[in-house]
This record gives structure tokens, C-alpha cells and sequence, in this order.
């Protein structure tokens, strides 16, 4: 929880519109906003895997960092770029940043 408010606090000194999500429950609504750009998530959450919302983001075609201290990732998160745990909220920000700026 702590790891996810600083990079939320990042993301809002930045100028980012942050949706949070709790639970994978809460992540499956989230991926179906409209509007959204990209997503930072960990690949474990309290009621399961995010192999689901990789093949969703993928189908979306919305870039999305996987920040996880889980190694072994779903074949559906292939798209996604892994950072580790622990890093800098810096960090996966200029990963967003450089996934949005590639071209579609």
C-alpha cells in the first residue's frame, strides 16, 4: 500500500489523472475506462493474479508497467514492462512516459 501512494503521489506531481484500484475486482472496472492511457500494476494483488487485465490492456492497446517483486509473470503480460521491486517512482514514470511516447 505504501509503495502505491508514493508512485500515485509522483503521478499527481506530474499532472496524472490516477485511478486507484485496492483489489483485482476493482482493477477488471478501472482497465475499461475510457480515457485511459496507461497503467502501473503488481502482478499479485489480494484476490489473484493480473493475467486477466494484461490480456485486456493488451486488447486495448494501452501500455502498462508491471511493477511487481514477482518473477515469474503470465505469458498474457508479455507486452507489459517489468520494473522490480523496489524502484524509484521516478522510474516507472519515465517508463509511462517513454510508452506513450512511441507511436501507435
Amino acid at each position: 500500500m505504501l509503495i502505491a501512494m508514493d508512485i500515485t503521489t509522483a503521478l499527481l506531481g506530474v499532472g496524472a489523472v490516477v485511478l486507484r484500484a485496492a483489489s483485482l475486482g476493482q482493477a477488471k472496472q478501472l482497465v475499461e475506462a475510457d480515457g485511459l492511457s496507461a497503467a502501473v500494476l503488481d502482478f499479485v494483488l489480494p484476490d489473484g493474479h493480473a493475467n486477466d487485465l494484461c490480456r485486456r490492456l493488451n486488447e486495448r492497446d494501452i501500455p502498462y508497467v508491471l511493477h511487481s517483486g514477482y518473477t515469474h509473470l503470465g505469458d498474457e503480460c508479455h507486452r507489459g514492462v517489468v520494473i522490480p521491486k523496489p524502484a524509484a517512482p521516478n522510474t516507472i514514470i519515465d517508463a509511462l512516459l517513454t510508452m506513450l511516447r512511441r507511436p501507435q
